[in-house]
């Protein structure tokens, strides 16, 4: 259903040409502006029975700088359209704990300064609507701009999965560091920073369904050896590749970057498309990836 209304959206618009990755690309002289936006809805993306005021704020605005951080660019502005829950009791001290968390995110990964936004009132739930706008001297798209098919490709990623799945799975039991991992996800700029070449998006909707976004937009076949994929020992292979909500980058090299780690290969050879687990020996299918609706 995504698919079919991004497919709609872009056959509707007279110009459909910046959409398709984390960010839209603007070239302004010699720089590249980005341009992110992102819906935090309360009991979608979040819920007040685990997440505090600032853990809402904070991830609000983490998932955002994670759009940046996929194009390889910094984060400079941000716009926050908010929506408050009718039913809040003391919106003034919601508001200001919102915006602490908010500001605790920006002072711990960012120099951005949030610059401005609307607020409004909603009858049954709060929303979030995060607008940031970034830099880059070079965005790195989901699509590689020159392919080899006669080369193979690093794929490689940041970070671990499953972490927040596992959360969301056992709110009540999981470990303290799948809660932190699924309210405060980490905006990979640092390891951004070192790639100059490639094809990269952030993992949010899960490992298995942004590699398959990336073996189909480069025409390709991506063969991962599950068993190298990073996870902590109590996190299930379904939960690593499937779960989402990881914020983690994901992406192809001719060599792998400093901080990521390589799972697999990427190869237009036989010119095969997909995505294949070396390791139990399975192609994977598009009916397991995450689906927003």
């Amino acid at each position: 259903m995504e698919d079919l209304l991004i497919k709609s959206i872009c056959n509707t618009i007279k110009d459909p040409s910046f959409i398709g990755d984390d960010c839209a690309v603007i070239n302004i002289k010699e720089q590249e502006l980005l341009l992110c936006l992102d819906n935090f809805v309360e009991n979608t993306h979040f819920s007040s029975t685990y997440f505090s005021v600032s853990d809402i704020g904070y991830k609000s605005l983490a998932v955002n700088f994670s759009d940046i951080a996929a194009m390889s660019g910094e984060a400079l502005y941000v716009l926050v359209g908010l929506s408050l829950n009718k039913n809040i009791v003391n919106k003034e001290q919601w508001v200001k704990e919102f915006y602490q968390g908010m500001q605790e995110c920006i002072d711990e990964h960012s120099q951005a300064k949030i610059i401005g936004g609307d607020l409004s009132a909603q009858n049954s739930f709060t929303t979030v609507s995060v607008t940031v706008i970034g830099q880059a001297q070079k965005a790195i798209k989901r699509k590689l701009d020159d392919i080899n098919p006669n080369k193979e490709y690093q794929v490689c990623v940041t970070g671990k999965f499953g972490n927040s799945k596992n959360f969301l799975d056992n709110p009540n039991k999981a470990f303290a560091q799948d809660k932190q991992y699924h309210l405060r996800p980490i905006p990979r700029f640092k390891e951004a920073s070192q790639v100059k070449f490639g094809a990269m998006m952030d993992a949010s909707d899960g490992l298995a369904a942004s590699l398959l976004q990336l073996a189909d937009l480069n025409q390709g076949l991506i063969e991962i050896e599950s068993a190298l994929i990073p996870k902590d020992e109590h996190i299930s292979l379904e939960q690593a590749l499937y779960g989402g909500e990881d914020y983690e980058l994901v992406g192809i090299f001719s060599d792998c970057p400093q901080n990521f780690k390589k799972i697999g290969v990427f190869t237009q050879k036989d010119k095969k498309q997909g995505l294949y687990d070396n390791t139990n020996k399975i192609q994977i299918d598009k009916s397991l990836e995450f689906k927003h609706f």
